[in-house]
């Protein structure tokens, strides 16, 4: 598969990125708003995998991300789906699924075709491709 991660993470995100690529997947990151844009030029992926909560992550106003809790979403809203609206997503994070804004920032992406569910990080590559992979998990059946 030809995925794109979205996320600020530079320390722990390269392991993600080494693992799926002895897998077998091609993979490119997106560490911040200028990089997702100059990914998303000219290019199509199989599939996106997006961290929920991106604090320090430029280009993205703190009003319409509860600063940085929910940057995953806006980024998804504004930026991905009107480009690729059908494109399997998953979205990581290691915001507790418990909370009230992980709930409502679900929620909301659950309303969009290409959603597949969320893995909590560390995500496992072979839970990531299992979700990407299925389109009966997601935004068809609520699947987490």
């Amino acid at each position: 598969m030809k995925l794109l991660l979205v996320d600020e993470d530079e320390e722990e995100m390269p392991q993600l990125v080494d693992e799926l690529r002895l897998e077998g997947h091609e993979v490119q990151q997106a560490l911040n708003c200028e990089q997702l844009e100059s990914a998303m030029v000219g290019m199509v992926f199989d599939g996106l995998i997006l961290d929920l909560m991106m604090p320090a992550i430029d280009g993205i106003p703190p009003d319409k991300s509860d600063f940085g809790y929910t940057a995953g979403v806006y980024l998804y809203e504004s930026a991905i789906a009107p480009r690729w609206p059908n494109v399997p997503f998953i979205v990581v994070s290691a915001v507790d699924p418990e909370t009230s804004v992980f709930k409502r920032a679900i929620e909301r992406l659950r309303k969009h075709s290409g959603f597949r569910g969320h893995v909590e990080k560390p995500p496992e590559v072979e839970r990531i491709i299992q979700l990407l992979c299925n389109p009966h998990s997601g935004a068809a059946n609520g699947v987490d």
